[in-house]
């Protein structure tokens, strides 16, 4: 799967200019699978192999925002969630409602929820029975006064990523 998915996340990387990931679910967390670092100096940086919250991190919505209420009660930790920042969402209620306006616009952000000054946006990504979520990161400097285009550009990469495994026996 990571080897058919290199390439649209090399290309999305190139088009924004920020570092692009690839997540799965791993029990309460995300695990970066994959990760296209961005060629700026500043950027977003991490590790094939790294654990990130659910409840706080762009990748971990987009996972959670493709769960159902059932899998959530599951998944999520009990409320209040852990604070990372001070922009965390830690009540359950906060979280619903970011995923539900998440998921009528497209995507899915945390916008230094995690990480002071980090934003990323990501969309979940199905293949076969698992779900992946993609997502572009970066500096909040750089990254908010182009939100609106790199969420662009992501769900039509997902979508382009959907549309090649929907073609796959």
């Amino acid at each position: 799967v990571l080897k058919v998915l290199l390439p649209g996340m090399e290309a999305l990387r190139d088009a924004v200019g920020e570092s692009v990931l690839i997540a799965q679910q791993s029990g309460t967390q995300a695990l970066l699978l994959e990760v296209v670092e961005s060629h700026q100096s500043i950027r977003y940086a991490a590790r094939p192999g790294s654990l990130r919250p659910l409840h706080c991190s762009g990748v971990g919505k987009a996972l959670v925002g493709a769960m159902t209420a059932e899998e959530r009660d599951r998944w999520l930790p009990e409320a209040p969630f852990p604070r990372q920042t001070d922009s965390t969402l830690v009540t359950r209620a906060e979280l619903d409602a970011n995923l539900a306006m998440s998921l009528a616009r497209g995507w899915y952000a945390s916008l230094g929820e995690s990480v002071p000054e980090l934003s990323s946006i990501a969309v979940p990504l199905k293949v076969a029975n698992t779900v992946f979520a993609v997502s572009v990161a970066g500096p909040s400097s750089r990254f908010m006064p182009r939100i609106d285009a790199h969420a662009s550009a992501l769900v039509a990469c997902v979508g382009q990523m959907q549309e090649l495994f929907a073609r796959d026996p």
